[in-house]
């Protein structure tokens, strides 16, 4: 519940005409589905203008809309007897207001998560951890652009104790906004890939976006990172040694730090490292390492949890098991567990609430096909990182059959698009990939010009063709792996399979 003259004054904002009432339920952006006794903020957009769907939004039942201008007011008066009129001068920027007055009046802690992958699965991990021990909230799927997280803070209840969102960003500048917004008392920095080049540039310049979350870290907040990733390491040395764009001190409380010798980078996949990221790594407070880590066959993730304090140190270590698959669990959750031990959550009760966790979406979602075929859906999106990734989990898992990968393509990479794609192809062909069925423009050609891709590769106009070329080929005890950008629809290769009646049986032995 939102006190309407409060709000105004936040956002400052001309009351036009006062409502028959003192509270808004909450602030809706979608005129379609606005509950009954919202604020309906009118934004505006290249192809969209909120202002047209006033008058839709008052007779849904909102309490008042929040607008730019009143072209529309003299003809809908018959209206707005009892409505709510606030306009300001522009509506993103009173969203964001709001935002920022909800985030002050409330007294929960706010962590916020950003990063190039694994961003969400992150969120869940700390949500579900500190849900133990907290009232806790968490931002709805990847709510986290300059509408979502506003929107997201602003659906929090003020009697919550800690809440979690995401901050994502397409250009420079965006991370910084949202930091301001949030104000976090602890930011986190999963990782810094190849994503987003086609705005951005190279992989530095994704890395100096990502940094600007410091800038909105509250005094003596924290920040947590992965010590492994060299771009995101230089983000924590700035954490720690008090530096921010903004001159302001930034505390590191906790931090992280990936052990992964199993899965050494291969250099035709992974970005090149700056020069900056070879000084010695950052020294935070506090650092948790992960050891003998084992996928097994049904797609559970262990891993041996080690951590070291400045004051206390080395503790013994711990087994950590998570039922969801993909090694990328292991930055995900020793993230998840700085932040909670930073919260107060021992690292034993944060190992256990880990025990039960699910991946989130068509994020290396098991799947099982009709012929009994194993299948890592892990089709929400791509880049040259989490390919590379993926694909090394693909052959880390036991298999009797053939390993099998649809591609689709990884876009928003800017001039290397083809660059990246050859390199992944390579990568697949020189390792036991036994078939490649691309779909996309960029796979196929990268696929055309790879040496020994003859009989081991095909390319498909449509992730649809894919699915019916693949459902009479593959057997019992094949395992495939799909993966590709958002923008390439993958699902529909999902839907087009023929999958088993229990999703998860192939995968039980």
């Amino acid at each position: 519940m939102f006190d309407i003259n409060s709000l105004a004054g936040a956002i400052s904002g001309e009351i036009v005409q006062r409502g028959n009432t003192e509270t808004a339920h909450g602030i809706a952006t979608d005129s379609r589905v606005i509950p009954s006794g919202h604020l309906f903020v009118a934004l505006r957009g290249t192809n969209f203008n909120g202002h047209r769907f006033a008058d839709h939004a008052l007779r849904k039942g909102a309490a008042g809309v929040i607008v730019e201008n009143l072209d529309w007011f003299d003809s809908e008066k018959e209206l707005l007897d009892d409505k709510w009129v606030i306009r300001v001068e522009n509506t993103y920027r009173a969203l964001a207001d709001m935002a920022s007055w909800w985030r002050r009046e409330c007294g929960w802690t706010l962590i916020a998560v950003t990063g190039s992958c694994g961003k969400t699965t992150t969120k869940e991990m700390i949500h579900d951890i500190l849900s133990t021990q907290l009232r806790c909230g968490r931002s709805a799927g990847n709510f986290n652009n300059e509408i979502g997280l506003p929107m997201s803070i602003l659906s929090f209840p003020q009697d919550l104790d800690v809440v979690v969102v995401e901050m994502g960003m397409n250009n420079p500048g965006e991370i910084r906004n949202l930091s301001r917004i949030a104000r976090p008392d602890i930011g986190v920095v999963t990782s810094v890939a190849p994503v987003h080049l086609q705005n951005l540039g190279t992989v530095d310049d994704i890395r100096k976006a990502k940094s600007e979350i410091l800038e909105g870290i509250s005094r003596g907040g924290a920040f947590v990172w992965d010590m492994d990733d060299p771009f995101a390491n230089i983000i924590g040395a700035q954490a720690v040694s008090g530096f921010s764009l903004l001159g302001k001190p930034v505390a590191s409380g906790w931090s992280y730090f990936r052990f992964f010798p199993e899965l050494a980078s291969d250099p035709r996949v992974e970005p090149i490292t700056p020069a900056e990221a070879k000084a010695d790594p950052a020294s935070p407070q506090t650092v948790l390492r992960a050891e003998n880590i084992a996928l097994n066959y049904d797609g559970s993730l262990e891993y041996n949890l080690r951590s070291g304090d400045k004051q206390k140190g080395d503790c013994p270590g711990l087994k950590v098991t998570i039922p969801s698959f993909g090694s990328a669990n292991v930055v995900n959750s020793c993230i998840a567990l700085a932040v909670s031990a930073g919260m107060g959550i021992s690292l034993e009760q944060g190992v256990e609430a880990l025990r039960g966790f699910s991946n989130v979406g068509a994020r290396m979602r098991r799947l099982s096909h009709s012929s009994g075929a194993r299948i890592v859906d892990d089709s929400y999106n791509s880049n040259p990182v989490s390919m590379s990734m993926a694909l090394r989990d693909l052959l880390m898992l036991p298999c009797n059959g053939r390993r099998i990968v649809v591609m689709g393509d990884m876009l928003e990479l800017g001039e290397k698009s083809l660059e990246f794609h050859s390199r992944i192809v390579s990568y697949m062909i020189d390792s036991e990939i036994d078939f490649i069925a691309g779909v996309g423009p960029l796979t196929g050609e990268a696929m055309s010009t790879a040496n020994g891709a003859e009989g081991r590769a095909m390319s498909f106009d449509s992730a649809k063709d894919a699915a019916q070329y693949l459902n009479t080929m593959i057997s019992g005890d094949d395992l495939l792996l799909v993966k590709g950008s958002r923008g390439m629809h993958l699902e529909n290769f999902i839907s087009s399979l023929t999958l088993a009646e229990s999703v998860e049986s192939a995968w039980i032995r």
